[in-house]
């Protein structure tokens, strides 16, 4: 295959690094001048399409990724991204065609952000297997122990989602989901009163999560404390009002 004509990776890494800092007009930008260099450029292809998804375009997306496929069907990125497009769109059954046929072509690495798709669509076992090949790799990833924590609870293994959250809390102590699934883990585990501190950390860093009012509101109705439960859940629909699961667990309270 002949080299892309020069600039053309250099503009492709100029949208990668404008999508990063949140600019999705200068990261279209970027691609459509990399696209106007080589046109068939499958990494450009992928800016473009990363670009719209960003710009909330999300079924120009994925037609665009699709057609991208067609230049090359074993393209790991394309694939990756059409499993992350279909996620977006909330279709969990196509996301996981796309994610399973770009198993075989990418690298470990290149799935970590999939994993929620294994665990959406309840393939627990073949989502613990994915993150132990992340690890293989990247034994630092922190999204990688914290979905770890939460296959290994699903499949019943309480004790191991504690300490998997555990590792994911070491390397990044602010990573609020997995005081969530640390909260998640103690509870399944029975361990009712360690929930509470676990949860209200998650609060402290981001007040946003419903999964920690939840959380500490199930430990607080364990322990024969049913006003402070339904407290914690009413301060939760304060800061997300209208919040389905929410709602769900005050009016079961």
């Amino acid at each position: 295959m002949p080299a892309p004509p020069a600039g053309v990776d250099a503009e492709v890494n100029r949208s990668r690094n404008a999508l990063a800092l949140g600019d999705p007009k200068a990261a279209m930008e970027a691609a459509m001048a990399a696209l106007k260099l080589q046109p068939d450029h499958v990494g450009a292809r992928n800016s473009k399409a990363l670009a719209l998804l960003a710009l909330g375009k999300k079924e120009e997306a994925l037609h665009f990724l699709e057609d991208t496929l067609r230049l090359d069907p074993q393209s790991a990125l394309t694939l990756v991204n059409l499993a992350h497009g279909s996620r977006e769109c909330g279709r969990i059954e196509e996301a996981l065609r796309w994610l399973l046929k770009a198993l075989p072509f990418a690298a470990p690495l290149e799935l970590e952000g999939l994993l929620p798709i294994l665990l959406d669509a309840g393939r627990v076992q073949e989502a613990l297997q994915l993150c132990e090949r992340i690890l293989e790799v990247d034994p630092r990833s922190v999204p990688t122990w914290n979905h770890k924590s939460i296959a290994l609870r699903r499949l019943g293994h309480a004790a191991e989602a504690v300490d998997s959250a555990d590792r994911a809390i070491a390397l990044n102590p602010r990573h609020a989901k997995a005081w969530v699934n640390r909260a998640n883990a103690l509870m399944y585990a029975g361990r009712s009163a360690e929930v509470i501190e676990s949860a209200q950390r998650a609060m402290e860093i981001d007040p946003q999560l419903a999964g920690a009012y939840l959380a500490l509101a199930a430990a607080l109705g364990e322990m024969g404390r049913p006003g402070e439960a339904r407290a914690c859940l009413s301060r939760g629909l304060k800061v997300l009002p209208g919040h389905p699961l929410l709602q769900k667990a005050l009016q079961r309270m």
